[in-house]
């Protein structure tokens, strides 16, 4: 049996899987991904049209390409012409995330994107909570808290919700 200080070791499929594994938050993404390609309409077709996970998007100009600058979204969907930017977090964050997901929205989606932050433990961000729930709601920027303390039903229907509302 294994006790404190004993040295385990994993072999992993391939360095994207590690990668997941490893990573904190990745796997939240994945399962976000997951979870929006599995949902389908009334007529049991997919949703979403388009699903990536940990898209960069590139934000410079053809004048400047000598330094781009570039931003990755953690979950990009796609519903008709509708972009749907999701970021994920599994720990301790503050507001300008908000921030971030709400600029990217507004520079590709202009008016038509949803914005949804999806995140874990909200005990964790304890005073701050109440502050980011309510810039959250003041952006217009869906909150999917706490997924893992709801059903696979319940969170399917918050995701499929994003685009229908």
């Amino acid at each position: 049996s294994l006790k404190y200080g004993d040295e385990v070791s994993f072999g992993f499929k391939n360095e994207a899987v590690m990668n997941v594994i490893s990573t904190p938050g990745k796997m939240l993404e994945v399962i976000v991904a997951s979870k929006l390609s599995e949902i389908k309409d009334e007529l049991g077709n997919k949703l979403y049209n388009d699903i990536r996970v940990g898209a960069m998007i590139d934000w410079s100009s053809e004048e400047d390409d000598q330094s781009p600058t570039l931003n990755e979204i953690d979950v990009l969907a796609m519903k008709d012409a509708i972009p749907i930017f999701i970021s994920c977090k599994s720990g301790i964050f503050d507001a300008d995330e908000l921030y971030k997901l709400q600029t990217v929205a507004t520079r590709f989606g202009e008016d038509y994107a949803k914005k949804v932050i999806v995140f874990t433990s909200p005990e964790m961000l304890r005073g701050n909570l109440e502050y980011i729930r309510g810039r959250a709601d003041d952006m217009g920027i869906r909150r999917i808290e706490n997924p893992d303390g709801i059903s696979d039903a319940e969170f399917e229907r918050l995701l499929k919700s994003v685009y229908l509302n």
